[in-house]
């Protein structure tokens, strides 16, 4: 990917996409902020990994669910625009989002106050409610699959890559981050449906009052199918018994005793901010 990226900026793709400024890259490929010249607006452009145009399952799952990622119009998603082959390159055309991931947030404070983890989660989750209406799941929610605009709108974004990085992780380990957020039926691989999604929000909402993921040491993925997480509150002090009890209904080991909806996360949180 390194010479894409070398020749890349400044130019244009698609006969359509100018290049501007690169964003970001990972196991996925690498993104930049382009302009539309067709459209006149800023978008963000993924250029495939070389990892994944050589796998071709990876490949065809990743078409096969921007069928249904066309389907989700939602403020709280990042919109995808379009998806195009061109030659030995695949790329992924999507809104750009003018702001920061919730990783970088993160990273950069530390942790945020329990009233800012609500109201993070519970845009996170209006989003999420929506899309699992659409019968879609992500699969691989995590701080720096979050973004948050400068107009303090939470965009979740990256669908469908999950399904595509776990084609690849077959063939690569190397790809294989931590998994600080993968619920314990995905570590077994048994019976994966829309709650995954849910325990990966309050591994997320833990993070985000306690300034680290609920487990962190160790064989992470052997804790999350065993190890009970800590309660939040002996991390972050300020964080009420109501809260307590939504983290630790989220990260339920047994999939069918975890909250059921992301409707539901949300009507929580409001009660909690509501009451703070």
């Amino acid at each position: 990917i390194t010479a894409v990226t070398d020749a890349v900026v400044a130019s244009t793709v698609l006969g359509r996409y100018r290049l501007d400024a690169e964003l970001g890259s990972g196991a996925m490929g690498v993104v930049y902020r382009g302009w539309d010249l067709r459209l006149e607006r800023t978008v963000a452009v993924k250029v495939m990994a070389r990892a994944v145009r050589e796998v071709p399952n990876a490949l065809a799952f990743f078409e096969q669910e921007a069928k249904a990622l066309a389907q989700l119009n939602h403020p709280n998603i990042v919109a995808v625009y379009d998806q195009v082959t061109d030659g030995l390159e695949h790329y992924m055309v999507m809104e750009f989002v003018d702001g920061m991931t919730l990783e970088k947030l993160l990273t950069d404070r530390g942790r945020l106050s329990v009233r800012q983890a609500l109201g993070v989660v519970d845009q996170l989750c209006t989003g999420l409610a929506y899309a699992h209406g659409k019968k879609v799941i992500h699969r691989d929610i995590k701080p720096a699959n979050v973004f948050i605009s400068r107009e303090k709108v939470v965009k979740l974004g990256d669908f469908g890559l999950a399904r595509v990085m776990r084609e690849i992780e077959i063939r690569q380990t190397d790809v294989r981050g931590t998994p600080l957020y993968m619920a314990p039926e995905q570590v077994s691989g048994t019976n994966i449906n829309h709650r995954a999604d849910l325990y990966a929000v309050g591994c997320t909402l833990f993070e985000l009052c306690a300034g680290r993921p609920p487990f962190i040491d160790g064989n992470v993925m052997h804790h999350h199918l065993v190890t009970e997480p800590p309660v939040l509150s002996s991390l972050c002090p300020e964080a009420p018994a109501a809260l307590d009890a939504l983290v630790a209904d989220c990260l339920a080991k047994d999939a069918m005793a975890r909250i059921d909806s992301a409707a539901a996360i949300c009507e929580r949180v409001r009660a909690i901010a509501a009451a703070l």
